[in-house]
């Protein structure tokens, strides 16, 4: 009925909050993948030099037992 009036009714479920409902995890997913990223990048070299160090100083064969 209010449509054929004309009227336009406001509900909370309007276009402006979905918007701001998707920004927010959109900022969140992007912080949280920088942290995963740095986090992953800092710690392959690490990975590697705890491999060196375990096979070249303390003497650990490269094969399975």
């Amino acid at each position: 009925m209010a449509w054929r009036l004309g009227l336009r009714i406001e509900h909370p479920g309007t276009c402006a909050e979905r918007m701001r409902a998707v920004v927010v995890p959109r900022e969140f997913t992007v912080g949280v993948s920088l942290v995963l990223w740095a986090f992953g990048s800092w710690l392959i070299p690490l990975l590697v030099a705890l491999g060196v160090w375990r096979h070249v100083r303390c003497r650990v064969p490269l094969r399975w037992e």
